[in-house]
């Protein structure tokens, strides 16, 4: 269960991450 709310947890880390950078112009 812990490992589960990990994978969402980084997963929408890694998100959140990645729009942020398509807003800088950093990809």
């Amino acid at each position: 269960m812990r490992t589960d709310f990990l994978v969402i947890g980084s997963g929408a880390a890694g998100l959140s991450f990645a729009l942020k950078a398509a807003e800088h112009g950093h990809v």
